[in-house]
């Protein structure tokens, strides 16, 4: 998850693409409620979230999606119009556009906040 400072073992060294996937999905969970649990629909899965003050979100993937040198695949896929935006893996927040996100094997976070 991270490699250390090849030179000084005490210094941070530097975190790594699955060090930050982990501290991505923390901060989607922590502090949430898994509202039910998680559903598919064929080989799409979802994973419903709430929090306070009305905060609601998806984790979405899709399990057929497959990955290789350096690409996932993904499908368009339709969500509920009150979803603003998606959290992605490597950090990024991207706003929705005309209700459809692109799924993978890797999970993105849909939530209803801009």
């Amino acid at each position: 998850m991270w490699r250390p400072d090849p030179r000084d073992h005490s210094k941070k060294g530097k975190i790594l693409k699955p060090g930050v996937a982990y501290r991505e999905v923390a901060k989607w969970v922590i502090g949430s409620t898994l509202e039910s649990r998680c559903s598919n629909h064929s080989s799409i899965w979802s994973c419903p979230f709430t929090r306070s003050g009305g905060y609601r979100a998806l984790a979405l993937w899709d399990a057929s999606g497959r990955c290789g040198h350096g690409h996932c695949t993904t499908v368009h896929y339709g969500v509920d119009q009150s979803y603003r935006s998606y959290l992605t893996l490597d950090g990024q927040k991207i706003k929705i556009k005309k209700n459809q996100v692109p799924i993978g094997v890797k999970p993105i976070f849909v939530q209803n906040q801009p």
